[in-house]
């Protein structure tokens, strides 16, 4: 993602395993965009990035940057184990 410095290609796993655009993440991420609340994209965006809604709503592109790279974290601790 531009500017947010996530590994290659995340944008568009993110983008793919919600049902998202890439520009739409893009948008969500930089802070541009906010999703909806009760949409079932935005729950699978939560579930993929290991978020919490919170952060998307009312977090700066700095905040959902640092929410991204821990849920990645804890949801490649998951997957390994």
């Amino acid at each position: 993602m531009e500017g947010l410095n996530l590994a290659p290609g995340d944008q568009a796993r993110i983008a793919r395993e919600s049902g998202y655009s890439q520009q739409m993440i893009s948008c969500l991420c930089t802070g541009e965009r906010r999703p909806h609340w009760r949409s079932a994209r935005f729950k699978k965006l939560c579930a993929v990035t290991g978020t919490d809604p919170e952060i998307w709503q009312e977090g700066t592109p700095a905040e959902i940057k640092e929410a991204i790279k821990k849920g990645g974290k804890k949801h490649d601790d998951i997957s390994q184990e």
